[in-house]
């Protein structure tokens, strides 16, 4: 292998340009996102063109910190491949050689340094590799505000600083106080502290110490949780974190003019670092010159130009100017980490009535809406996000890559690789872990969830999403005890949302305590979030087989939701459930109330299974032309599509086929063991149909109000009947009429169970 020679210079190849000590690839003059071991193993590539590189010298190469095996080589060349647009084994730039390892197969040209302007610029520092964003909910809007701006005494550092440095590579810790409001306008109360801490939050140099750690602190320190923050008290609390520095602020006005001061302030000697003040004459200037003074903050902290230079988009940027944009996207902020996601609607909305460029609005209103299960309308505003993301900071980017990786795109592992970038870039930002923590949940990644949302709500254990996260994940995973815990801390620290409360109804109904299920009802009553848990007591008499009920409380739901402007999107699941439970003649009319123009991975099912299968099968194609890289279109909802047509059309083998590309990612819902199941039943295998099923009765926590958790116990006793377990079989069946000992009489499922029970039973 080669070393890095003491002075070494870019390398060309194809489109892409590396440069060595910026840390950076770039595609056309573009960032290409690349995590830290990513850049090093195209770096070992990049250095040795056209020679035979073994496992053992990349893994060498990568991970020289850490023992691996293969398997992380093997995923780490997937990805870099990925990144590059380098597809299979014997892609254009990664050539694989059988048994042997890897060689990089196109020239490689050292085109040398890149010019520089400033002597004594510094480089990033190492490890600082530019990534690719997902949603934030931290950054507020990027325009320019018009407006006299005059720096006034932007003073100088007062001493050596920092005195108390962290450990090599990690950032450092600050505390900011809530601004001191001097002037009488009420709308500066909250809107400096959030402008300044998201100006801050920005640089991979530093770490804004979270609400959550802060209100903990004060309570270790006897002080109320919510206490208001002074300049002093941050400091203590700075402190008690081991930081290295508190960050306070003033605004004051006199007459038509204004006087903001930033002061940093070392938290161990309590010496000033450094105090920076900016006057300007309109409303319109405060936020341009807030930058100007965190700016000089970031440099005073030991940031350097070019760190600055790369994670610096001002809170307002041109093409918009609305100080009251950024208000109501505080607000909208600050209700959305608190669970009130129908609340924060408006007052995003608000945001982007008053700033049409306002890119963080449109991704903020895009996550509310995905988290209220609207999944056309978060497409739409992050897809405006995303057209808007040259407005945003790196930070911001990331997130809103994510989102629309996500949310447009659908492409899952793209999302991933992106978050992971962004916990190697920011990793003390708690919503890039709770992000991941997420995406992995999606994809049934259980034990992958349950790590990284721990990371999540110990960095910020103040946000309603970190304990619900955590949470789902235990609960997917069957730790009921856990997933409570969780969501009792979120409400013990006035967290708790819909959420946290549907959480909680899931796992009292699954342990069939219906007095613990009621409390969780009652508590939405009233609230925004009844229209959803009325959804989810749907669903759950469904599960009990009360059909009747069931669909009585849908009826509710949707017609609270035409009161929010929210459309029907309860209709087409619905339909499928019924049809599984085997009342065809409502499936059907509740197929039919699906409204026009109307498309979801559910609705597509129900038109192949018993629809209209020709449409079915155009909105299929259309979904796939359209969405290439979409994940679970392409892994789950296609190959069950098909599945389903087979087993309509009498080919239960085609559709046990149809089903292998799901396998990978099928515990992500009980549903492609149940169609797989059913599919081994009309091919009479039993022994095989047995196995599906219990994958489902053994993880009820992955969807633990579903009616497809009886079902697989039907269709359990079913499979050990054809397997001539007989004592087996009529246990089984025991089960399901215990589970639907009060479900409608007319229920066809269940006079299925019973006539089968009793033809089976021993006579």
């Amino acid at each position: 292998m080669d070393q890095r020679s003491p002075i070494e210079g870019r390398y060309r190849f194809g489109p892409f340009v590396l440069d060595p000590a910026e840390r950076l690839v770039t595609r056309e003059s573009v960032p290409v996102a690349l995590t830290t071991r990513l850049f090093e193993l195209l770096l070992a590539f990049v250095r040795t063109p056209g020679q035979l590189l073994s496992k053992s010298d990349l893994m060498d190469a990568v991970w020289s910190d850490r023992v691996v095996d293969e398997g992380s080589l093997t995923q780490a060349i997937f990805s870099l491949r990925k990144a590059l647009g380098d597809g299979g084994e014997d892609g254009r730039y990664i050539t694989t050689v059988t048994g042997r390892g890897y060689s990089f197969s196109v020239p490689v040209e050292n085109i040398g340094a890149a010019p520089r302007t400033d002597a004594n610029r510094e480089a990033p520092a190492a490890g600082a590799t530019p990534a690719v964003a997902l949603p934030g909910k931290r950054n507020l809007t990027y325009v320019y505000l018009a407006g006299a701006i005059a720096l006034v005494a932007a003073g100088a550092a007062l001493y050596l600083w920092p005195r108390n440095a962290p450990a090599a590579g990690k950032p450092l810790v600050v505390v900011v106080s809530e601004f001191q409001n001097l002037s009488n306008n009420p709308l500066f109360d909250r809107t400096f502290t959030t402008a300044t801490k998201s100006d801050l939050q920005q640089s991979p140099h530093l770490a804004v110490l979270s609400d959550g750690i802060v209100a903990d602190t004060l309570d270790l320190m006897t002080r109320a949780k919510d206490a208001r923050l002074t300049p002093r008290l941050a400091q203590e609390v700075c402190a008690r974190n081991n930081g290295q520095a508190a960050v306070s602020g003033t605004i004051a006005q006199v007459g038509a003019d204004y006087l903001l001061t930033l002061t940093a302030t070392d938290c161990v000697s309590s010496q000033v670092i450094s105090t920076d003040k900016a006057e300007v004459n309109s409303l319109d200037g405060l936020l341009p010159a807030l930058d100007r003074l965190v700016e000089g903050v970031r440099q005073r902290l030991g940031e350097s130009a070019d760190s600055i230079q790369k994670f610096n988009v001002p809170i307002l940027k041109q093409r918009t100017a609305s100080f009251e944009a950024l208000v109501a996207y505080s607000e909208a902020h600050y209700d959305f980490n608190h669970g009130k996601y129908i609340e924060s609607i408006p007052l995003f909305q608000r945001a982007i009535e008053i700033d049409p460029n306002f890119a963080a609005a449109y991704d903020g209103l895009s996550t509310a809406y995905a988290n209220m299960h609207e999944g056309k309308l978060a497409a739409a505003n992050i897809t405006k996000a995303y057209a808007l993301r040259n407005n945003a900071s790196e930070l911001e980017k990331l997130h809103i890559l994510m989102r629309y990786d996500n949310s447009v795109l659908g492409d899952i592992d793209e999302t991933i690789r992106v978050l992971k970038a962004w916990t190697e870039l920011y990793p003390d930002d708690a919503s890039a872990w709770d992000n991941l923590s997420n995406s992995e949940n999606w994809i049934g990644e259980y034990a992958s969830a349950i790590r990284d949302g721990k990371q999540a709500v110990a960095m910020s254990p103040i946000v309603e999403t970190a304990f619900v996260v955590l949470a789902r994940a235990y609960l997917h995973s069957g730790k009921f005890d856990l997933a409570a815990e969780s969501c009792n801390q979120a409400i013990a620290k006035h967290l708790d949302g819909f959420d946290t409360h549907r959480i909680l109804f899931d796992i009292a109904f699954a342990r069939g305590d219906m007095a613990a299920a009621q409390r969780e009802l009652d508590w939405a009553s009233g609230k925004p979030a009844e229209r959803f848990m009325l959804i989810e007591a749907g669903q759950a008499a469904f599960s009990q087989g009360r059909i009747h009920k069931g669909l009585d409380l849908f009826v509710r739901a949707v017609e609270l939701g035409k009161s929010s402007g929210l459309g029907n999107y309860v209709a087409a699941p619905d339909a499928r459930l019924l049809y599984d439970l085997g009342a065809k003649d409502l499936a059907l009319a509740s197929l039919g109330q699906v409204p026009a123009g109307f498309d979801s991975e559910d609705y597509r099912f129900d038109l192949m299974e018993f629809g209209d299968e020709a449409q079915g099968e155009t909105l299929m194609n259309a979904n796939l032309a359209k969405a290439p890289s979409d994940t679970l279109l392409n892994e789950v909802f296609a190959p069950e599509d098909r599945a389903v047509l087979a087993l309509r059309r009498g080919q239960p083998l085609e559709a046990i086929k149809a089903l292998v590309p799901a396998a990978p990612i099928e515990m992500r819902t009980l549903d492609i063991p149940y169609v797989r199941g059913e599919a081994y039943l009309a091919a009479h295998d039993g022994a095989r149909a047995a196995v599906e099923f219990r994958k489902i009765v053994d993880n009820r926590g992955v969807e633990a109000v579903s009616a497809h958790y009886p079902l697989a116990w039907l269709g359990l006793a079913r499979a050990l009947h054809i397997e001539g377990r007989i004592t087996e079989s009529r246990a089984a069946y025991q089960q399901v009429l215990k589970l639907w000992k009060d479900a409608d009489a007319d229920l066809p499922a269940l006079q299925d169970a019973t006539r089968e029970f009793a033809r089976f039973s021993p006579s």
